[in-house]
């Protein structure tokens, strides 16, 4: 029971830290992209995104929220309401990133599964990979 409980908390945290992931790119008001739209990518506008680019630590909401890619590994952490942290790995596959192998329940629900991404600057923003809806955006730590 204790078990059970522990992992329901960390599902709500991660969640949670979804939200504030969607409230502070809204609350931000930064264009995320997309075809039409002022700050989108576009038809095949690249936008930068390379392999190479994406490397790197990316922060969100304050530096509450770390986003480390390295080498084909990532890791994130969250200090919202406590920490939470956890590391996998990642592919790319022209502007598409997959993360796979997090182990932390919250964070398998999360960041398990397949993202388009778009690089502007020093902005990262990370989409649904089937209906292109902005999720996450990070600047360059």
């Amino acid at each position: 029971m204790k078990q059970k409980k522990s992992i329901l908390t960390v599902t709500l945290v991660a969640v949670l830290i979804g939200a504030a992931f969607l409230f502070t790119a809204c609350w931000q008001g930064t264009p995320a992209g997309g075809n039409g739209i002022p700050g989108g990518g576009g038809g095949g506008s690249g936008g930068g995104n390379t392999a190479s680019s994406i490397e790197g630590r990316w922060k969100a909401n304050g530096g509450q929220l770390v986003l480390q890619l390295k080498s084909g590994k990532v890791t994130y952490t969250s200090t919202v309401g406590g920490e939470v942290s956890g590391s996998g790995t990642y592919t790319i596959t022209g502007n598409t990133i997959t993360f796979t192998g997090f182990t932390n329940p919250g964070l398998q629900m999360l960041f398990n599964r397949e993202f388009k991404y778009k690089i502007e600057g020093n902005i990262l923003t990370l989409l649904d990979g089937a209906t292109d809806t902005p999720m996450y955006q990070f600047e360059k730590a």
